[in-house]
């Protein structure tokens, strides 16, 4: 019997077969006529294709109508339920069974349209589990633990005491801004930069935006304050101070810090472990 596991993280969703991980794909929708993109494909042509594109449909899993509805797309569900049906293509020669991870802030509805949407795809979901806690699962030596999730859309925080039991204790949600916000501004910080040395604007043609957003997420997380990109065989560079890219984040990275420092203060000592 081989187990799958998806992980509902929509900055990627997370796809492994017995413990390996072997695909993520981002939570991203973009309709060009009658033709539904999603994950990679989505979000490759976000910048291209703006005047129908979604990117909230796991955050807000709901059956809520929503602004740009089609005649097949009435609202995030049905967004949902294409992006989990296209994971598990990718999947069902692999696996026999699906264990999915779930963020810690869907409700029982959610759970409910979760489950509804495997049982039409024909997914045979065995189990639901937090992803927090699946996330902590090998952690048994720290007896007070914080899970940080960072996410498209917000910034959750997940308390738990490990003894003989691991016991979830708290769920906050620490902050409505998630790494698309991130992107947005680390994205305004490089065209800035590239337009003072060299008055190129990446941000002017749709092009060259698509190919900053590309570049972008891979970038910011390797120690390079050099960013490059190629526009039709030529190539832009230009330096980003880091202080810059870190001054993005002020109005978040405070919000984090106090709200570990509340569900901390009086555990004695607490590890943090940090997922995105």
């Amino acid at each position: 019997m081989t187990s799958a596991y998806i992980e509902l993280n929509d900055a990627g969703i997370l796809q492994a077969v017995n413990g390996e991980v072997i695909n993520t794909s981002p939570a991203y929708a973009v309709m060009d006529k009658d033709r539904l993109m999603l994950g990679d494909e989505a979000q490759n042509n976000a910048r291209l294709l703006p005047a129908w594109t979604n990117n909230r449909f796991w955050n807000k899993l709901n059956s809520d109508p929503i602004a740009n509805a089609t005649h097949n797309i009435r609202h995030h569900a049905d967004l949902a339920f294409a992006h989990l049906e296209y994971i598990w293509q990718g999947l069902s020669k692999q696996a026999d069974q699906v264990v999915i991870g779930v963020p810690g802030f869907y409700d029982t509805h959610q759970l409910g349209l979760l489950l509804g949407m495997a049982k039409e795809a024909n997914i045979p979901v065995v189990g639901i589990v937090d992803s927090a806690l699946a996330a902590i699962a090998s952690e048994t030596s720290h007896a007070s633990l914080i899970h940080l999730e960072i996410s498209l859309h917000r910034i959750t925080l997940t308390q738990f005491q490990i003894d003989d039991d691991v016991t979830k204790i708290n769920h906050i949600n620490v902050a409505e801004t998630g790494l698309i916000t991130l992107w947005d501004r680390w994205a305004s910080v490089v065209a800035q930069q590239f337009i003072q040395s060299s008055r190129f604007d990446p941000m002017y043609d749709a092009k060259s935006e698509q190919t900053l957003f590309d570049v972008l997420p891979a970038w910011i997380s390797c120690d390079n304050n050099i960013f490059e990109m190629d526009i039709d065989g030529i190539k832009h560079s230009v330096q980003i101070p880091e202080d810059q890219l870190i001054h993005v984040g002020d109005s978040v990275y405070p919000k984090i810090a106090q709200a570990i420092a509340d569900l901390s203060g009086s555990s004695g000592r607490t590890s943090l472990l940090v997922c995105y």
